[in-house]
């Protein structure tokens, strides 16, 4: 049975905010080097550990995955919608994500000053398209989980820079730059799609959390209303030894 596992020196990073808010990912920028934030490296060393998790879930419960909410515009040709398998959202959790993939849990929760953590399913033939975050407060991270053979049919615009998913490999950005994703393959697009808080805003974490904490936003509210009541728990009710004072950013606007 493999176990998640990270290199040592990886695991003992500091979680600290002195630590986190001299990382080097400052500026305005569409793209980023993923690998100066410094837990791109333990992810992309246990994407097999990821993949196998998330591959198990599809051939037995693909339906948990939810489709994205209509206001963010997408085309399909096989019926089938851009979907989600959310973790860490809007302030809570949802406690059946580490029931069903618990190796990867493990090493989400051993990642500090996240914002949110899932996966984003990209069916066959399936365009999102253009689009804009509203917050500045967080990067997005991409890390290649399921990816179809044929890298160049599908891809991530940021401005005018195209980019291509591949397994086990990661991107970062900032969504709040025009930004359009397409699978123009045969084949199913998996990513874990992480929130990151900026590194600037570090010391500022406690109050942005209880900022957080009174929030209701759009999203939810449309995910609530398409979908009906989600299972959620808040954060300080659901337990994750490193993220359990942590609540998730307005990444789609308050």
């Amino acid at each position: 049975d493999k176990q998640a596992k990270w290199k040592p020196e990886l695991q003992d990073l500091p979680c600290t905010v002195e630590f986190y808010s001299k990382l080097d990912l400052p500026g305005n920028s569409p793209w980023y080097n993923p690998h100066n934030w410094p837990w791109t490296k333990m992810l992309e060393a246990n994407v097999s550990t990821i993949a196998e998790e998330v591959s198990h879930v599809l051939s037995t419960k693909e339906d948990i995955f939810q489709p994205w909410p209509d206001y963010i515009p997408t085309t399909t040709t096989n019926g089938r919608k851009w979907s989600v398998l959310g973790y860490k959202f809007y302030c809570h959790a949802q406690p059946v994500f580490p029931c069903l993939l618990p190796k990867t849990a493990k090493l989400l929760d051993s990642i500090p000053f996240l914002t949110s953590a899932g996966f984003s399913l990209l069916p066959p033939h399936t365009v999102i398209h253009s689009h804009k975050g509203t917050t500045k407060s967080v990067l997005r991270y991409h890390l290649g989980v399921i990816v179809p053979k044929d890298t160049k049919a599908l891809g991530m615009r940021v401005t005018d820079e195209t980019k291509h998913w591949s397994y086990g490999e990661s991107m970062l950005f900032d969504d709040t730059f025009e930004h359009e994703a397409w699978n123009n393959s045969d084949e199913t697009r998996v990513v874990l799609i992480l929130d990151l808080l900026r590194p600037e805003l570090a010391t500022d974490w406690q109050t942005i959390c209880e900022e957080m904490q009174g929030c209701v936003h759009l999203p939810i509210s449309k995910v609530i209303e398409q979908q009906g009541p989600l299972n959620l728990v808040p954060y300080n009710d659901f337990h994750t030894p490193h993220l359990s004072t942590q609540l998730q950013e307005a990444a789609q606007g308050k």
